[in-house]
């Protein structure tokens, strides 16, 4: 009984959600809009902190990879997982800015299994090694394409065309400046998502990014929005490398309420295969960073 009341809390909250499109915009965002002083000062520490975690360095690297144990916890982390299963360990591979990705699953009925993307085209790889290009699986392909992104954000920022100096918010007894950051208008739309930089005051590290759900696999997800959390850092060759990342539905918290997802990242390492690997089939044209192509 007492689950089954916290999973209807949980859905109640989800048809609250969706009375409106998810809007981050911090109040000095939504009373003054972007401003040329506050683009100025937002692109300047963004740099900052880019430079702080090292990641303004990643792309002299061609490949990284890393073995994490992933989990979906609760209600609306089962139903939200991006892999066949809540709870999997797994490996992963990545080319530095651009959305090509593999990942393979390394325990419970799938073992062995992998899927990836090349250019916005997934592929699926069996336990023989063999390979096939599928439809589409919009949850696999959400969660390669995102994980990656999460790890990378502070690097892929300086691209984004709106960016801006939003405020300062006190977290638990954290001070954090906020950079906010879009695309198209700052103005919450369909078409883009919305993000929020969390930078400790103190440390300087970012240690939450909040964003919105636009394109996903869920139905109305672009209602909703949550929040990754940044723990256990390690420094590997001169880049910060987040071994532990929560996920929480809605803003950030000092404390574990509304968790729905945690990696625990267990071994990192640049350049350990060649990046022809996540190119299996050479008559796709290459995209790169770009969305074109995307289903």
């Amino acid at each position: 009984m007492k689950g089954l009341l916290r999973s209807g809390q949980l859905i109640v909250l989800i048809a609250l959600l969706t009375s409106c499109m998810a809007d981050i915009r911090t109040a000095p965002i939504k009373k003054k809009g972007i401003t040329p002083e506050s683009q100025k000062k937002g692109r300047e520490l963004l740099l900052k902190t880019r430079k702080k975690h090292g990641l303004d360095q990643l792309k002299q690297h061609k490949t990284y990879q890393y073995t994490a144990h992933d989990s979906w916890k609760g209600f609306l982390g089962k139903v939200g997982k991006v892999w066949p299963e809540a709870e999997l360990n797994l490996d992963f591979k990545y080319l530095p800015g651009t959305f090509e990705g593999k990942v393979q699953y390394l325990s419970g009925n799938v073992k062995g299994l992998s899927g990836g993307l090349q250019s916005w085209h997934y592929y699926e790889i069996d336990n023989s090694g063999k390979l096939e290009f599928k439809r589409t699986n919009k949850r696999v392909e959400f969660g390669i394409a995102a994980f990656q992104y999460f790890f990378e954000v502070l690097d892929r920022m300086p691209d984004v065309p709106i960016l801006a100096y939003a405020g300062e918010q006190t977290v638990g007894n954290q001070s954090y400046e906020i950079l906010f950051a879009t695309w198209h208008k700052a103005e919450p739309h369909k078409e883009h998502d919305q993000y929020l930089l969390y930078i400790n005051k103190e440390t300087g590290y970012m240690d939450f990014l909040t964003y919105t759900i636009r394109d996903n696999y869920l139905p109305g997800s672009w209602f909703l929005h949550g929040t990754v959390k940044y723990e256990n850092l390690k420094i590997i060759d001169g880049i910060t490398v987040p071994f532990t990342q929560k996920v929480y539905l809605l803003g950030p918290h000092d404390e574990d309420k509304n968790l729905i997802h945690e990696l625990n990242i267990s071994d990192f390492q640049f350049d350990t295969f060649e990046a022809e690997e996540l190119y299996p089939d050479k008559s796709i044209p290459r995209v790169g960073n770009s969305k074109e192509g995307k289903q």
